[in-house]
């Protein structure tokens, strides 16, 4: 390959990053505004929740003063277990409501969690130039779970030793990419050994 065309295959890999760094921002736009919807649906379900909560200590109330009135004054029985049936009904909604609510608080934690800016790009580069791939990826992932994800698109090398440098350093599979200074935009060199270098035999 001619170095107009290596140039050439490079722009256009770095033409495809940013367009998809773009698309990593308006998603995270699209994400804030889910997040702020459950926020603000969060805050509906807590004033209905005290509404119930209220409401629930009010019947709890009344239950007790017909209980001391039934015994004054013979209060039908029905109405005590109509209001009991009602209490039991409302506890129930209660929890179904606090589910939500914990669901809602769960989703919005794991949203906070994806930061825009701890999405980076690193590339691959095999000695030869014959690969040369970008891969997405969260600077808290170890090098393994990305290297994982390299070999879905070069599967054949599962069959090779391979070491992977970064900066003349041999890259610690089992660190996170931020423990190994990998930054966005590396670029990841491929050293592929031949069978008679490898530690196996």
């Amino acid at each position: 390959m001619s170095q107009i065309q290596q140039n050439n295959r490079l722009n256009m890999q770095l033409n495809n990053e940013v367009l998809e760094k773009k698309r990593l921002l308006a998603e995270n736009q699209r994400l804030n505004n889910i997040i702020q919807n459950q926020k603000n649906e969060i805050t509906n379900l807590k004033s209905q929740l005290q509404k119930y909560i209220n409401l629930n200590q009010n019947l709890n109330k009344a239950i007790n003063q017909m209980n001391i009135n039934t015994k004054n004054n013979l209060i039908n029985n029905q109405e005590v277990t109509n209001l009991r049936y009602e209490i039991i009904n409302l506890n129930n909604q209660l929890k179904l409501k606090d589910n939500e609510i914990n669901n809602l608080k769960i989703a919005q934690n794991f949203k906070d969690m994806c930061n825009i800016n701890d999405i980076i790009v690193i590339n691959f580069i095999s000695i030869e130039n014959s690969i040369h791939e970008g891969i997405k990826c969260m600077v808290n992932e170890t090098f393994a779970e990305v290297e994982e994800r390299f070999y879905k698109k070069y599967n054949e090398l599962r069959n090779t030793n391979n070491i992977f440098l970064f900066g003349g350093s041999q890259v610690l599979r089992f660190k996170r990419l931020k423990e190994n200074k990998i930054r966005d935009g590396a670029q990841i060199q491929l050293v592929k050994f031949d069978s008679s270098m490898s530690i196996n035999k």
